[in-house]
């Protein structure tokens, strides 16, 4: 038998989670989300004061220099305090918010089982039974919603889209398990408005891709997203506005350009064979769920069998000036006019991709862009790029390369323009503008000039890119 005085101890530490389990407020501290960020900017909280949380239900969402991030409780229990407001600057590190909980966290688990083995250890072949009650069990999702009947189940993705099209998420029925609110029943929703002649107080519902697979111009300033004339207040004070998130990514990558001898050569491209091709195409590639091919697909494959033969494109100078790195792959990334204003997101591996893969993942990044969602994957990781400004009304430029890449290429408008022909008669023939930039330290101007050529050959005899494939 156990003496008194061994069981004192035994007691302490039996009580010891009682006691946490009544006072247990638990700072949730922002972790390190990766890419070496050391602070994030607060978008939105989903939780206030008061509310209960459960383990991985959403608290807020954050916006670093690189990507959106979903923040996600990783316990049960109740907020009582924000340390930050919408638009403050979040430290990794620090505390986001306060959560009153009633389970032991990861840490404080492993000190009881440290306590549990010692008071075990006390007295050899005797069975200490532990006096530790049982957590009390969770409500099921069900009961929570039946108890909450203002809370609509949905993502954070989901709400996001309700909120830009003025939509209260209540009116929307969820096909979702315990009636969650899907995106594809807020889109029906909105196409239903759309039937009836509603309007939403946001956007359009559906974003379109062009036939260049590139957003449509943004309205000007002083009018409203929705078409709807808005009325253009003038302050007669300046308006100073931080520059956080992905916009300060742009300005440090513009910045870091300045670093780069730029040249750039330009050329023109007949392209009156590549839209029968394309046509063609559309006929067959639609058997593989892909409803509307664009040219941008056909164009970044393109892009990479040029690179295949031209790999110095597709290389890096090191920062001392000192080796050329060689990439394997092809991760071409692609302009993109976001909620977060112009965006590159990357379509890694591009040389192992059919056009059809390549087709699925542009809507994939355009969707995620649309809705700020890109993550940090999608942003970085590029070696080339390939802009078409040809749908906002651009024809020629000098496009800027985003470091480490060394070259960019911009596609232009096409325009029917005159044009001889072999016999030297004038006719009339559909002409794409295509602009290339180069880094001057490692690409002359032949190898540029012969990267368009090849480029140029495959877009003007399609039945060319056959011989260019490995």
């Amino acid at each position: 038998m156990l003496s008194r005085v061994h069981l004192i101890p035994q007691m302490l530490g039996s009580l010891k989670p009682l006691y946490r389990a009544f006072l247990s407020l638990k700072p949730f501290i922002l972790a390190d989300i990766g890419e070496g960020i050391k602070e994030v900017e607060v978008l939105q909280w989903f939780v206030k004061p008061g509310d209960k949380v459960e383990q991985f239900d959403p608290l807020c969402e954050v916006q670093s220099d690189k990507a959106t991030v979903e923040i996600t409780s990783r316990f049960d229990g109740t907020v009582t305090k924000l340390h930050y407001g919408k638009g403050d600057v979040a430290l990794v590190g620090k505390p986001m918010c306060d959560i009153e909980s009633h389970e032991e966290s990861d840490a404080e688990k492993e000190e009881t089982k440290k306590e549990a083995g010692t008071n075990e250890s006390l007295s050899a072949g005797d069975k200490v039974v532990s006096s530790e009650p049982s957590e009390p069990s969770e409500p099921s999702v069900s009961s929570t919603v039946s108890q909450t009947s203002e809370k609509v189940l949905s993502t954070p993705a989901v709400r996001h889209l309700a909120k830009e099209h003025g939509i209260d998420l209540h009116h929307v029925h969820g096909s979702g398990k315990d009636h969650r609110v899907l995106k594809s029943d807020l889109l029906s929703y909105l196409d239903g408005m759309a039937h009836d002649g509603k309007k939403s107080s946001g956007p359009s519902a559906v974003l379109k891709q062009s036939e260049a697979s590139e957003p449509a111009v943004p309205p000007p300033l002083g009018s409203s997203s929705s078409g709807s004339p808005s009325a253009f207040v003038r302050s007669s004070d300046d308006e100073e506005v931080p520059v956080r998130g992905l916009k300060r990514t742009m300005i440090k990558a513009m910045q870091a350009s300045l670093a780069i001898p730029h040249f750039w050569v330009a050329e023109e491209i007949r392209m009156d064979k590549f839209k029968v091709f394309k046509k063609q195409l559309q006929d067959m590639i639609a058997k593989h769920g892909v409803s509307h091919l664009t040219y941008m697909p056909l164009f970044i494959k393109i892009a990479s069998l040029a690179l295949e033969e031209h790999p110095i494109l597709n290389a890096s100078l090191s920062q001392d000036l000192s080796t050329v790195r060689y990439h394997k792959h092809h991760n071409i990334g692609f302009a993109v006019d976001g909620s977060e204003g112009l965006i590159v997101p990357k379509i890694k591996n591009v040389e192992s991709l059919s056009i059809v893969d390549i087709s699925k993942e542009m809507e994939r990044l355009v969707e995620q862009a649309r809705i700020g969602k890109l993550s940090a994957d999608d942003l970085s990781g590029g070696t080339f790029s390939l802009s078409n400004v040809g749908p906002i009304g651009g024809i020629y430029g000098g496009p800027v390369i985003v470091p480490p890449e060394v070259a960019i290429a911009a596609l232009g408008r096409v325009r029917r323009l005159p044009r001889f022909d072999e016999n030297g008669n004038v006719h009339a023939e559909e002409i794409l503008p295509i602009s290339v930039s180069a880094d001057h330290r490692i690409i002359d101007g032949a190898t540029l000039v012969r990267f368009i050529n090849t480029f140029k050959e495959m877009v003007e005899n399609p039945m060319s890119i056959m011989l260019h494939l490995h």
